[in-house]
């Protein structure tokens, strides 16, 4: 997917799903029945109720406060649409959270059928723990700016998902998780990453992040990439202590015109590690 692509489609969220409503503080857990909530208590606690769909165009769910914290009780949130179409306008998200807001715990929720599950735009140190995606268009996880050339999302926390079958649309970048433009020293932990249609994990133009300890298995494009991209820079990032099972002719890392990346301690089984103009 071309950065233009990509920032286009997460203006438009942008413009959707912030609403003006000002900050409030929590003083108890808040039930969700449904989606269109903005999520605008400092230091709240919402919890889902059951099952919700995506009626509308935008987010379920919007985060736009500090350290609040989602709890999906296991409950699942699903496009409404049974007649999926995976046409790469991205109009269809789990749950948002944008600059300056930060501190945010996504927690123990399945995001199903959507275009992306959680996207983190320009938004640092939220953790995204114990939830599962699965058959999502673009990605389960998408950590990126909404302006090019600004800071991404960066010292998020990715870990203890399960990811299943996300990538799936035909056009564009596509993967499990995405970590685009500057988002930096990002942590990706003891996730179990399978049956991908495309990519396990792609970071493009962002440093320092860690790949670590998660299980991969079976992706048609490359497992892990790590590429710069016009003129960007990904270097310093780590991929440690992973184990990769590969079929067919893909590689298991790529690095490509990124520099300084530590590989180290991973078990790999098919596929192999490729180095393009990387060192």
């Amino acid at each position: 997917m071309s950065n233009k692509l990509i920032f286009g489609i997460l203006f438009g969220i942008l413009a959707i799903g912030i609403s003006s409503n000002q900050l409030a503080f929590a003083e108890s857990d808040t039930p969700l029945f449904s989606c269109g909530a903005n999520l605008n208590l400092e230091g709240g606690t919402y919890t889902l109720q059951n099952n919700v769909n995506v009626t509308n165009i935008g987010s379920c769910f919007t985060i736009s406060a500090n350290d609040v914290t989602l709890n999906g009780d296991g409950f699942t949130i699903s496009q409404s649409n049974e007649n999926q179409e995976c046409t790469g306008t991205g109009l269809f998200f789990g749950v948002t959270f944008f600059d300056p807001f930060s501190g945010a715990i996504v927690d123990n929720l399945t995001f199903d059928g959507l275009d992306i599950g959680v996207a983190a735009i320009s938004s640092d140190n939220n953790l995204i723990v114990n939830n599962k995606f699965l058959n999502n268009c673009i990605a389960g996880v998408l950590l990126s700016t909404i302006l090019q050339g600004a800071d991404g999302s960066s010292g998020n926390t990715v870990s203890d998902n399960e990811f299943r079958n996300n990538g799936i649309q035909s056009l564009g970048e596509k993967g499990q998780i995405l970590v685009i433009e500057k988002s930096n020293g990002n942590f990706i932990l003891r996730n179990d990453i399978q049956d991908g249609p495309d990519q396990g994990i792609y970071i493009q133009n962002s440093d320092s992040n860690i790949i670590d300890d998660n299980f991969f298995f079976d992706h048609q494009g490359d497992v892990i990439q790590i590429a710069a991209r016009d003129n960007g820079s990904s270097e310093n990032n780590a991929i440690i202590n992973n184990e990769i099972i590969q079929f067919g002719n893909n590689d298991a890392i790529d690095i490509e015109d990124a520099h300084f990346n530590t590989i180290t301690n991973n078990i790999l089984d098919g596929g192999g590690i490729c180095g393009d103009g990387a060192d």
